[in-house]
């Protein structure tokens, strides 16, 4: 989302000619706010620039800065965003590039007439694709313009088709107008009109407020740790932050001497600013049930034996997404399929041959105890180690070439003292199974609570860790009775 100052923007769509906005001077500067502290900063700001033809477009260049502490290592979360738009304010551009943890990525998204090509490098690999644009892509930026002429007025809505530069991918975006508020802005006084933009396939809202020039002074995330957004100045920006300290665990009041062998655990949750029903699914192996006052009573059962089991590869309705290559589990890249067939040898059996592939990944992937950066499948293989998310990725990626549908699995498994944030894997073998290959369980315990799950492309990856970061900081648990274990 560009937040830069859009000073003027009111005057940019008038019918009898253009008006480009006109920047404000300087930087604008935000502080980024997660579970009440500040974690982050984020800085924008425009410029006009010629195009290729000599034509002026203008520029928004963002960056955002958040800082993290995961077991007493001290992290960082950067992105920078350059996105040029055009005189109507489409977009013509992203240049993004994310530093994760480490771990980078670029993303290069160009309008060529009435489609949009995206390269993206991650990890040494590079892709390219070429998507059609919707007869209703747009801009943000467009979408305010309308806010602040008047012919988006309050309790009006409008969708559009966006392109999420940060995962490389276009998503449909509902902006209703709501009327307009009091804000307090660098001690001042400001008439703003608040929106909430939704965005579709992502599953994120985002609350917003613009003030009658334009700027964007102030936007929050509810459900994802409180994020809140505050236009502020440079140095309160910039002033002692403090890093967001990442729970790995969910604490509680008794321990379990065995929670590997768990069959049945019930558990009541509780959400903070949320109800805890809206933050744990029910599937068919946990069953949620709303409680007074937003608790929620979580039955969970170890995964049995399948009644039945299909034949290799796999064909059953719905099951394309679950076994297509993507940039993150490349299972059409030859190394992948030669092990994966390697493990699997002659097995025709879906279930026996899932289980194959788990034992294995479970006996040769090494072992470590926290790797937060996001790595593919092939970087997987190269290093041969990792935590649960790189046991879960290549097993779920070594199943789809051998035409098993697969996909991760984030959530909450107990340990002897607590609930620890954990991934493993479903597999579809004529019914979905879920497995864990970084304990080589063939079925799981009842100790593993599903919280989300992703086909391992961009899109559904982003909305599993949306999903999972809302319960952070936000979700309690409690033992009501526990069988086995």
């Amino acid at each position: 989302m560009a937040v830069a100052a859009l000073v003027g923007v009111a005057g940019a769509l008038q019918a009898d000619a253009v008006v480009w906005p006109v920047p404000t001077t300087g930087t604008t500067w935000y502080r980024i706010s997660l579970l009440g502290r500040p974690s982050g900063y984020m800085s924008s700001s425009a410029r006009l620039v010629r195009g290729e033809k000599g034509e002026e477009e203008l520029e928004i260049v963002d960056r955002q800065v958040i800082t993290l502490s995961l077991g007493g290592e001290a992290l960082r979360v950067t992105e920078d965003v350059v996105t040029r738009y055009a005189a109507d304010l489409t977009p013509l551009r992203w240049d993004v590039r994310l530093d994760k943890m480490g771990q980078l990525q670029e993303v290069t998204a160009q309008r060529q007439g009435d489609s949009l090509h995206i390269v993206s490098e991650e990890g040494g690999q590079c892709t390219e694709q070429t998507v059609p644009l919707p007869e209703d892509f747009a801009g943000e930026l467009a979408v305010f313009a309308q806010v602040l002429q008047g012919t988006l007025k309050p309790g009006q809505t409008r969708t559009v088709s966006t392109f999420i530069p940060q995962v490389g991918a276009m998503d449909t975006e509902e902006i209703t107008v709501s009327e307009p508020e009091q804000l307090l802005v660098l001690g001042e006084e400001q008439r703003c009109f608040p929106l909430r933009v939704v965005a579709k396939l992502v599953g994120s809202e985002i609350r917003l407020w613009i003030n009658e020039q334009g700027e964007v002074v102030k936007y929050s995330l509810p459900t994802l740790m409180g994020a809140l957004v505050e236009k502020v100045s440079q140095a309160e920006a910039l002033e002692q932050l403090s890093p967001l300290v990442i729970a790995n665990s969910i604490s509680l009041e008794r321990t379990f001497d065995n929670p590997m062998g768990l069959k049945r655990l019930e558990l009541e949750a509780k959400g903070v600013g949320q109800t805890a029903a809206d933050l744990i699914p029910t599937t068919p192996r946990q069953e949620v049930t709303p409680g007074p006052e937003g608790t929620a009573r979580v039955v969970i059962r170890a995964q049995g034996a399948p009644v039945h089991s299909a034949e290799l590869p796999v064909q059953a309705e719905g099951m394309a997404e679950y076994l297509k290559a993507t940039p993150m589990a490349q299972s059409d890249a030859l190394e992948v399929r030669q092990l994966a067939r390697q493990i699997v040898g002659e097995e025709t059996d879906a279930y026996r041959a899932a289980l194959r592939l788990n034992n294995w990944v479970y006996k040769n992937l090494g072992k470590m105890e926290s790797e937060p950066r996001p790595i593919n499948c092939l970087q997987v293989l190269a290093q041969k180690k990792g935590d649960c998310s790189e046991h879960s990725l290549l097993m779920a990626t070594l199943a789809r070439s051998v035409g098993l549908p697969s996909r991760l699995v984030a959530g909450l498994t107990a340990l002897r003292d607590g609930l620890y944030y954990h991934a493993w894997v479903e597999v579809y073998v004529g019914e979905w199974v879920e497995m864990d290959p970084t304990w080589g369980e063939a079925g799981v315990d009842a100790g593993h609570l599903l919280l989300a799950r992703s086909a391992m492309d961009d899109i559904s990856y982003a909305r599993m860790s949306l999903d999972t970061g809302r319960t952070l900081g936000t979700l309690s648990m409690s033992v009501v009775e526990a069988v086995g274990g």
